[in-house]
């Protein structure tokens, strides 16, 4: 918004500046409408372009509104996101021949332009935690499947 009242008022001022100086002559007036015409254009542009400044300024609004829209979109795209990470996992887990009852994909939803996995809980079936591994081993690999699947540190993988 600011810049638009910028340069109306610069336009202005070299438009009378131009009008002061220039010598009365036929060229006079085609300079006035050349003139005129970008005075014009410096102030409708607002209109022809989208421009967030005005749109914040005339439609407050509506700018928040869809804003929080769009919020509420990206949310349930990150949760859409998890719901199918979690699906794959359960399903890579059950062809390695782990059997879980549950996953649970913690995600930061704090910022909104990328998807980031904060943690990701297995819970195992009691039958794989009693086979004839030892608990560490299971859960070391489980860990190490995931971890390399999703791209993430070991750390973030909690396997109970």
């Amino acid at each position: 918004m600011w810049s638009w009242v910028v340069s109306v008022g610069v336009i202005v001022v070299i438009s009378t500046i131009i009008t002061i100086i220039m010598p009365d002559s036929k060229v006079s007036g085609i300079v006035f409408v050349v003139l005129g015409v970008m005075i014009i254009s410096v102030i409708i542009k607002p209109i022809f372009n989208s421009n967030e400044d005005f749109d914040i300024v005339f439609n407050d609004e509506t700018s928040v509104e869809q804003e929080m829209i769009d919020y509420g979109y990206v949310e349930y795209t990150f949760y859409l996101k998890a719901e199918k990470l979690k699906n794959d996992c359960i399903e890579l887990l059950d062809e390695k021949g782990y059997k879980t009852t549950f996953v649970e994909i913690i995600y930061d939803d704090s910022d909104f332009r990328q998807f980031k996995l904060k943690n990701v809980k297995v819970f195992l079936d009691k039958e794989v935690i009693n086979s004839a591994s030892t608990h560490i081993d299971i859960i070391d690999e489980v860990q190490n499947l995931l971890k390399d699947f999703l791209s993430v540190k070991k750390e973030v993988i909690k396997v109970e």
